[in-house]
């Protein structure tokens, strides 16, 4: 007679070796602790054992940086991510990566949420069993393109539109400096910031804008305006 075997209620039929040995393949499959039942002659076994599927682990995630926007695809290869039909749940940082997608037992895909800052943990959870790799991707630090006007009084107070990219979020304050000088600046949008300059002096002074600690590495100038004098006037002394 045929020795039939389970796990987790899965069935396949076993080689038998002996009358207290039996050969048997794993079917694809997915977590712990699944018990493993052997039938025989419709006599199932009282005393079960346990079978556990080995945990995901994550070799490479494609692409490694990407747009502070989000909405685009996220590829984790590895091993063990499960089998048709698992749970599926993909965090960047302690952001999720939106509707996982089991593509095979070494894929998983899923689409970036929108974010800012560097070196996050991908995590994947396959049916309560989690595999990770640190340090593997990072929101592309800010870039700044344009900034209008380039120059205003040493007095401050200049309102300067910031255009560019990866330029902040609403959750998250965006920092800008001139010269070293630090100050905060007012999100319009992911490529577009408001900011007021502070009392300075000096020509093409560096401005840096720094969304959650990445700074910006392509920086814009601004120079503040040039001494003039209006008026000089003098007083004549007797004799």
């Amino acid at each position: 007679h045929h020795s039939n075997f389970s796990i987790g209620g899965t069935q396949s039929v076993a080689s038998l070796v002996s009358s207290s040995s039996l050969l048997v393949e794993t079917l694809p499959g997915f977590g712990q602790n699944r018990r493993l039942v052997v039938t025989v002659f419709q006599q199932a076994s009282e005393v079960s054992g346990n079978f556990s599927y080995d945990s995901p682990s994550i070799s490479t995630v494609s692409p490694t940086n990407g747009p502070a926007t989000g909405s685009y695809t996220l590829s984790l290869f590895g091993a063990n991510f499960g089998a048709p039909g698992v749970a599926l749940n993909v965090t960047v940082g302690s952001s999720a990566c939106a509707s996982p997608d089991f593509v095979s037992f070494s894929t998983v895909k899923c689409t970036a949420s929108r974010g800012v800052g560097g070196n996050y943990t991908v995590t994947v959870t396959a049916s309560g069993q989690q595999g990770s790799q640190s340090r593997a991707f990072s929101y592309n630090r800010p870039e700044v393109t344009a900034l209008t006007p380039g120059n205003g009084p040493t007095s401050g107070g200049t309102n300067i539109t910031i255009s560019g990219s990866n330029l902040g979020l609403s959750s998250h304050h965006s920092n800008f400096s001139i010269g070293g000088t630090q100050s905060v600046a007012s999100l319009v949008s992911s490529s577009s910031l408001l900011v007021e300059t502070l009392p300075g002096f000096g020509q093409n002074r560096r401005l840096v804008v720094t969304v959650f600690q990445q700074a910006s590495e392509v920086s814009g100038n601004f120079s503040y305006d040039s001494p003039s004098i209006s008026t000089v006037s003098f007083k004549a002394t007797p004799g």
